[in-house]
């Protein structure tokens, strides 16, 4: 790449930018990369390219090349929130979940209302048996899309997990009023019942459940116990046999 007609540089590196984009967005990789590494050729440092080359080898599936290329980006201008986000999301697929904690942290530092980091950055502490501090993150996304159906069923299950019933009840009911066909949060809130011996109440949910999503084997095991403490052992063997053919590894299942 050369200035010889005048135009400078930096304008020709934009250009080229901007139509690698375009075809790294069409799904043309290998047009992209071929671009990007043209950029990066006579701008070894370019940031933009070396963030955007690591993203297609990510989605190449060569996460190791991915994971330099994207620090590289980084260590050339830590500014971008979204190199932080694309490098968490890298190091947790590679099974680093640290590390990806860590760069969604400095994203979230970058850009406090990014709602996909705090997500992400949610299930990994409460994975990681940290549910106090997941909480704090599940809470703010809902505040930023209170509308948002999915993130009110996990902040519930948070919620649960911290045995605050009465509030996981409460997003369980907000996340269904979004999305009645949710059937997690039907079978979330019936074990909250369950747990209370509202065992009407609980059947009620699994059902829902199952109506929803008939191959949900946690719904099938839930309403098996009901049946079964409900004197009905035909109807909940029937459920029990149906979650264990739905997650045929369901030792718990398996056991009853």
């Amino acid at each position: 790449m050369s200035s010889l007609t005048g135009i400078p540089l930096a304008t020709i590196i934009m250009n080229l930018l901007n139509e690698a984009i375009n075809l790294h967005q069409a799904g043309d990789l290998d047009a992209a990369e071929s671009l990007y590494q043209e950029i990066l050729d006579s701008d070894p440092e370019q940031a933009d390219a070396l963030h955007l080359l690591g993203l297609v080898q990510y989605a190449r599936g060569d996460g190791a090349a991915a994971l330099d290329l994207v620090r590289r980006a980084i260590a050339s201008a830590p500014g971008p929130a979204v190199y932080h986000f694309n490098l968490g999301n890298i190091c947790r697929d590679l099974g680093d979940p640290d590390g990806a904690i860590q760069a969604y942290m400095a994203a979230l530092d970058r850009q406090a209302g990014a709602v996909d980091c705090r997500y992400n950055l949610a299930e990994l502490l409460d994975a990681q048996g940290r549910g106090d501090e997941a909480l704090v993150h599940y809470q703010r996304a809902v505040e930023l899309e209170p509308g948002h159906a999915a993130l009110r069923l996990d902040l519930g299950a948070c919620l649960q997990g911290l045995k605050h019933l009465d509030e996981a009840a409460a997003q369980y009911r907000q996340a269904l009023a979004l999305d009645p066909q949710l059937a997690r949060a039907h079978n979330n809130l019936g074990g909250i019942h369950q747990a209370r011996d509202e065992l009407d109440a609980a059947a009620d949910c699994y059902r829902a459940a199952l109506a929803a999503d008939p191959e949900l084997p946690e719904a099938h095991r839930n309403y098996a116990a009901v049946l079964e403490a409900a004197g009905q052992p035909e109807a909940a063997l029937h459920h029990y046999q149906e979650a264990l053919r739905l997650k045929p590894g369901y030792a718990e299942v398996a056991y009853k």
